[in-house]
């Protein structure tokens, strides 16, 4: 091989290196840019994220709130009615009696679904965890029909059950 062989192939890995060089500052400038764009959107979604959890803790305070300042009201609501059913206030009829029982389980029914509310509350704080069991449902059925009943017979309906055991 000669030198001017020798110059021409330098001069190619010259041309050659440059080109690889020019190559990798385009391929850090484009680094650096999707890394700076990466920051960018960590730190919104740091922020967005921040939102959120003010949001529920907002809505969390809501529940709560809302759910204490049912709870008084029923309360007083509960008693009212038990008060008549004891007779405190006068003799009650047997049909006055059954409207005044359906009403108190609408109002333990109210109390339950305001401490449901609680619980998904908690729940979602954290703060409890889930116990699964099974359950017998045949008593809360039997409570939905007496409580739908004197509705059912007004438009002449006929509400039927129909309970089986899975033992």
């Amino acid at each position: 091989m000669n030198s001017q062989d020798q110059d021409k192939t330098k001069e190619e890995l010259l041309a050659e290196v440059s080109k690889l060089k020019e190559e990798l500052e385009v391929q850090t400038w484009g680094m650096s840019k999707t890394n700076d764009a990466i920051k960018s959107l960590y730190k919104e979604l740091e922020a967005q994220n921040k939102k959120l959890q003010e949001l529920d803790q907002l809505k969390s305070d809501f529940i709560n709130s809302v759910s204490h300042e049912l709870r008084t009201p029923l309360t007083t609501i509960r008693e009212a009615i038990a008060q008549i059913l004891e007779g405190i206030l006068g003799p009650t009829t047997p049909q006055q009696v059954e409207f005044l029982n359906i009403c108190l389980q609408d109002v333990d029914r109210l109390k339950r679904i305001i401490d449901d509310l609680l619980d998904i509350s908690k729940l979602e704080a954290g703060k409890v965890k889930l116990n699964c069991q099974e359950a017998d449902i045949v008593p809360l059925v039997k409570g939905v029909i007496a409580a739908f009943l004197p509705t059912a017979k007004n438009k002449n309906l006929e509400i039927r059950e129909n309970f089986c055991s899975l033992q």
